[in-house]
């Protein structure tokens, strides 16, 4: 049955009390939804519309020489708490297996496997391994900018907050430097569906550091915010020396001496 088609559908009610055709003579029995014995697994779950559409019972009634069929209720539809968990599991499923085994190993087996679920599931809601990554990366990036903001004392001094932003930096990618890494070499890799996803983590990262360097505490330096153009040369640059830090399996407390003083030095610019 469509969910969508609402020929012959009436209002679903809170109980299971009767209703009557007005149209017609005869009254239609009692209501009957048969979505309480429909296990959640063999619902109609789409993926993406973040509802189930249950399987309602139909009952018969006749207005005379014809026989026709009409449907107790219309569907009713309730928040997807479970798909929800199952895509939040799925993508940490895929985080842990990066960061087990980097991000070309990783198999849809392995993701299933560390999110204690079923290929199956996957599939109900990734089309792909990459487009999981895609959606995990694009969540790890606004959780880089919110650590970052977070961080920030805006009236402190503008060094200090150069330090607070670059110390939160650090830390952040510290904790799960393969997610990183993917991010700085596997997503550009997948090409041009992946452009859109890489345009708007590199905004979201300028737009913060030029918004950062706008406090009070810059503009009691006198301290000009840094432009668009510096930003993206300075995320770019710690973008790349991340990247680097990773592979050669360096502590990433090492760059953050250097990313302090490259920032500085731009703002003292005045760039």
């Amino acid at each position: 049955m469509n969910a969508n088609d609402s020929r012959g559908f009436g209002t679903l009610g809170d109980g299971g009390s009767t209703g009557t055709r007005e149209a017609g003579t005869a009254t239609l029995g009692p209501r009957v939804d048969v979505s309480l014995i429909c296990e959640p697994p063999a619902c109609d779950q789409r993926r993406g519309n973040g509802v189930y559409h249950h399987v309602l019972a139909t009952v018969p009634f006749s207005t005379g020489a014809d026989k026709q069929e009409e449907t107790v209720g219309a569907p009713r539809s309730q928040p997807d708490v479970q798909g929800t968990d199952f895509r939040r599991r799925l993508l940490d499923g895929l985080a842990t297996s990066i960061e087990q085994r980097g991000y070309r190993e990783t198999t849809v087996a392995d993701i299933v496997r560390a999110a204690r679920t079923s290929k199956r599931t996957f599939y109900d809601h990734f089309s792909s391994k990459e487009e999981c990554l895609v959606e995990l990366l694009s969540a790890n990036n606004d959780d880089l900018v919110a650590a970052v903001r977070g961080a920030v004392d805006p009236e402190a001094e503008w060094t200090e907050q150069v330090r607070q932003a670059m110390t939160a930096f650090v830390t952040t990618i510290d904790a799960t430097p393969e997610i990183a890494l993917s991010w700085i070499r596997e997503l550009p890799a997948l090409g041009q569906g992946a452009r859109p996803m890489l345009r708007r983590g590199l905004t979201a990262l300028t737009e913060m550091i030029v918004a950062l360097s706008d406090s009070p505490g810059f503009r009691r330096a006198g301290v000009r915010p840094l432009s668009p153009t510096a930003a993206v040369i300075l995320v770019g640059g710690l973008r790349e020396l991340t990247a680097q830090t990773v592979e050669d399996g360096t502590d990433m407390g090492a760059i953050l001496e250097p990313a302090v003083a490259v920032s500085t030095a731009l703002l003292r610019a005045g760039t």
